[in-house]
Formats: C-alpha cells, sequence, structure tokens
C-alpha cells in the first residue's frame, strides 16, 4: 500500500423530480494516516498542521475536542459500531487545504487488515452551510467489487429529502477507484458516481495539481452553491433542515 495522487471525474445526476446533470474533474490524495508527515518530505509546498500552498490539517478530519490522532477516531467508530477486529492500515481519501481553506463534502477511509484486505470503509460526510458531520461506518466483504445499502442519516441538500436509502457500489483501491451512490425513494431519485485513476505521489504530481487548480476546495465550495442555483431555478422541490444532526 502506497501513498497516492488520484484524479479523474465525479459526476452528479439528478433523476426526478427534475432532471439535472453535472460532471467536474477532481483530484484527492490518498494518504496513510499514520504516516502523514513522510509523505510529503519531498515536497516543499505540502506540509502537515502548518500553513503552505498545500497542507494536511488534522483539525479538519474526524475532529475530536481531545488531541487525538485519527486512527484514534477511526477505532473509536468501529467500536461504537461492534467492530473489534482493529485494522493495521488506514487510507484516507481526501481533499487537501489550499491556501489553508479545506472543504470536503466526503473524505472516505479504507481500513486494511495486515494481509492488505480491506476490512472497513468510513464515510465522513459535511454538510455546508451548517457544517455538520456524520460518519458512516459499514464492514467491507472480500470481494474486487461490492455493493453496500445504507440509511440516511444526515441532511445534505435541501433538494433532496431524508427518508431515503442509499446504495453504494465500490471497488478495492488499485490502479483505479470507482465510487458509485444511488439515492432510493421507491426508486432512484438521484445518482452520483466518481472514477479516479492513480498517479504516484511525487514533486511533478503535486505541482501539477496544485497548479492546475490552486483554490481546488474554494472551487469545490463554490460549486455546490452554483448547482444549487439551478436547482432553485428549476424550481426543484426544497426540503428544510429543521433539526440538528448528530455528529
Amino acid at each position: 500500500m502506497q501513498n497516492a495522487l488520484y484524479t479523474g471525474f465525479v459526476i452528479h445526476n439528478r433523476i426526478s423530480p427534475k432532471k439535472h446533470k453535472f460532471m467536474y474533474k477532481i483530484r484527492m490524495f490518498f494518504l496513510d494516516v499514520d504516516r502523514l508527515p513522510n509523505a510529503f518530505s519531498k515536497i516543499p509546498f505540502i506540509s502537515v498542521d502548518k500553513f503552505n500552498l498545500i497542507s494536511f490539517h488534522r483539525k479538519n478530519y474526524l475532529p475530536s475536542k481531545k488531541p487525538t490522532s485519527i486512527r484514534h477516531e477511526v477505532e473509536k467508530h468501529l467500536k461504537l459500531h461492534g467492530y473489534d477486529n482493529m485494522p493495521d492500515k488506514i487510507f484516507i481519501l481526501t481533499h487537501l487545504s489550499y491556501l489553508g481553506y479545506c472543504y470536503n463534502p466526503v473524505s472516505f477511509y479504507y481500513c486494511y487488515d495486515n494481509k492488505q484486505q480491506l476490512l472497513y470503509l468510513l464515510a465522513e460526510v459535511n454538510n455546508t452551510p451548517w457544517n455538520e458531520r456524520y460518519v458512516y461506518v459499514k464492514q467491507i466483504p472480500h470481494q474486487k467489487r461490492c455493493l453496500v445499502n445504507l440509511d440516511k442519516h444526515l441532511h445534505v441538500s435541501p433538494f433532496l429529502p431524508m427518508d431515503l436509502r442509499y446504495t453504494w457500489a465500490l471497488n478495492i483501491p488499485c490502479d483505479t477507484i470507482k465510487i458509485s451512490m444511488a439515492c432510493i425513494q421507491d426508486e432512484p431519485i438521484f445518482h452520483a458516481s466518481m472514477k479516479l485513476y492513480k498517479k504516484q505521489l511525487n514533486f511533478m504530481n503535486s505541482l501539477y495539481t496544485l497548479l492546475l487548480n490552486p483554490i481546488a476546495t474554494q472551487l469545490v465550495h463554490f460549486r455546490i452553491y452554483w448547482q444549487a442555483l439551478f436547482l432553485f431555478i428549476k424550481r426543484t422541490p426544497f426540503y428544510a433542515h429543521n433539526q440538528r444532526s448528530a455528529s
């Protein structure tokens, strides 16, 4: 298992009650949470827990009131869901901070045993503007591609109701990462997918990432509101956020 940079596309396709579709290019980092400083030792413009052009700040991922490691928080969530077999390796797939700013609609935590078999997947979902988080936890069967069914627990979009179920289809990270999600009421009403291709995490690939989009996470946040404007113009049904969601 190695740290890597993954590049590709994310697609959102709203099927009902109003049709709406868009696609964006994205670049995400795949990092061993126990060896974060080593990942950027030869990349001077990426830092851990200090300001830089690109940076990884512990506070942006599974935050805790007490100073704890990401591993500690991942294992805490696993234990809360009744899992006793703790992972040997944990990799996070996420956006980093650009010029000090970070926003992640979702970060994925891939948990492996000592034989590099994927055991669990955690998805840390964030909403805006409420800045709430919910962590979905699921055990993963030993398959190259699997389906995961979940109930919706966090109000993410005011244009989607809460009484939904998620069906995720995902592969084991390799040269590609593929994740798709269907939001199902009586039938699928929304579908999102992401397909990423692995690149070596080195100076040149990281520099290209920076030059290509030096305000990547700012743009992620802007695009959420930009697409929401189109949904509003199309008179897509609006669902108010009536209560705070548990973190």
